[in-house]
């Protein structure tokens, strides 16, 4: 059977922004499939042989795990050529088993990273500035006064950040605009970018090792670019 000349891509009903559906709709040369994740595997399974690419979600709670993209999928998908995750992270690929099947892996390293950065300034202004308890506050009691929900400034505190890569970045950058200062460590780069001179590294090298042995430390850096592209947060 010949191959059809449209480029076949497949996603599973899972949210995705509209935009995503209608500019592949748009798209000469190419046919989108959207497949159901639960309710009906044979005509999710038959979408999947035919794709050529495959949309995957980067999300293991919400991803049946039939549809990650591991050996047993790829066996199932002779046609398939690349795996786009539709975030930064691809916890639902296994890149091994692309790798050796030939199939391409890419994803959208810093595409939401200035949503992520704006939604960790606005929880921090929200905790800082007691919003969300003053709001609570307003329209359940009475006879309270403003001082008794005196928020803080953002400015002058220190801002410490585990993971400098498009997300960790572009967060720094807002914070340093709310004239906070901003410790920076990446543990897969050798010399973290915003790692300071003297005095300051010093001291930014002490909370680096305890935040690393920290329960709450989190990472947010895409592996391969997270030392591309220099920032000084000194200024």
């Amino acid at each position: 059977m010949s191959r059809s000349p449209l480029l076949r891509v497949t996603r599973l009903d899972l949210w995705v922004d509209p935009v995503y559906d209608a500019r592949l709709l748009e798209a000469p040369g190419v046919a989108l499939t959207v497949a159901p994740a639960q309710g009906d595997d044979d005509l999710t399974w038959q979408a999947l042989r035919d794709a050529d690419v495959y949309q995957i979600s980067a999300a293991k709670d919400e991803l049946p795990r039939p549809f990650h993209a591991d050996a047993t999928l790829l066996s199932r998908c002779p046609d398939l050529i690349m795996v786009s995750s539709v975030g930064a992270g691809y916890d639902t690929i296994d890149v091994d088993a692309c790798t050796a099947a030939g199939v391409l892996i890419v994803n959208q390293a810093g595409g939401n990273a200035a949503s992520v950065a704006e939604m960790t300034l606005g929880l921090m202004l929200a905790v800082s500035r007691r919003i969300v308890e003053s709001d609570r506050r307003l329209r359940q009691e009475q006879g309270f006064s403003r001082e008794d929900l005196m928020g803080r400034d953002l400015g002058g505190r220190t801002l410490g950040i585990v993971g400098i890569g498009f997300a960790g970045t572009a967060t720094a950058r807002l914070a340093r605009a709310f004239g906070m200062r901003v410790l920076a460590t990446d543990p897969t780069c050798p010399r973290p970018r915003s790692e300071p001179e003297g005095r300051n590294r010093r001291r930014s090298t002490r909370w680096s090792a305890r935040a690393t042995s920290s329960p709450c430390t989190a990472r947010a850096m895409p592996p391969h670019s997270a030392c591309s592209t220099p920032v000084d947060f000194r200024q």
